[in-house]
């Protein structure tokens, strides 16, 4: 995921900017840190990402700062650059089950975009929540 470090602007699916994102490596380059941020510079959010070698697995650790929530990507799969991070099932108090999964597919080294997608089927089909396209600064 080295693609994914560095400074940039994040816009929405329609184009409209959506915040920002500052990517580094931390921990003697045995994580990757993300704070996200309004265009004002308010943090909305943080990242951990680690990557284990023995597995060849990554996994991420996103807080919300705006409502307290978390989600945990404890499974991933990696397609060339791309990576795709997936969260446990959880339980939804109406009933039934939700799953998040999450992509960075990188367009060019200019460009990467977050996917977020959700399964109420357990992972059988996906409905896209949102979109996200990171310009470097």
């Amino acid at each position: 995921m080295d693609f994914w470090v560095g400074e940039w602007n994040v816009t929405n699916a329609q184009g409209a900017p959506a915040g920002m994102s500052k990517i580094e490596r931390i921990l003697d380059s045995c994580a990757i840190q993300e704070t996200y941020m309004t265009r004002q510079g308010k943090e909305l959010g943080k990242s951990l990402s680690t990557y284990a070698r023995l597995s060849k697995t990554w996994t991420q650790f996103y807080v919300f700062a705006n409502r307290g929530g978390i989600t945990h990507y404890t499974r991933t799969e990696i397609i060339g650059d791309d990576v795709i991070f997936y969260d446990n099932p959880i339980t939804i108090p109406a009933g039934g089950t939700l799953m998040n999964r999450m992509k960075f597919i990188k367009k060019d080294e200019n460009t990467v975009m977050q996917v977020f997608e959700q399964s109420k089927d357990n992972g059988s089909t996906w409905t896209l929540a949102t979109a996200l396209t990171c310009t470097r600064k």
